[in-house]
């Protein structure tokens, strides 16, 4: 996204800037809910959203630099998708995300559920 970016100083750990200005602690929501932390993983999120400057006002949020909307990951009624990602890399990085959907019927009502999961090797 263009002019936002986010530091890992530590100072500022997950500290994110719009246009070079800081955002506030009520700038950085997960569909629509305020979070106090930055988000650390992004394997979950289907979209982001985000309102610059005055244009926060949309989202129901007065903010002069901005806001940041993450939209997690949601179930999709009628259809079956499963996604397998791995990744390797330098110094024995390793990493796999896991995403599927299933469709689900109940009490004749259709339905999904969905499962997302990522796997780090901790050792």
């Amino acid at each position: 996204m263009a002019n936002v970016e986010r530091s890992f100083s530590p100072e500022a750990t997950g500290q994110y800037t719009i246009r070079g200005s800081p955002l506030g602690a009520t700038s950085v929501y997960v569909n629509s809910r305020l979070v106090l932390s930055a988000v650390e993983d992004t394997y979950n999120i289907a979209r982001v959203e985000v309102a610059k400057g005055p244009a926060s006002t949309s989202m129901g949020v007065s903010s002069a630099v901005g806001v940041i909307n993450y939209l997690i990951k949601r179930p999709v009624v009628g259809q079956r998708f499963e996604e397998i990602f791995v990744r390797v890399g330098s110094n024995d990085a390793k990493r796999g995300t896991f995403d599927v959907n299933l469709p689900y019927r109940f009490r004749n009502r259709e339905a999904g559920i969905r499962v997302v999961m990522v796997a780090v090797p901790w050792w």
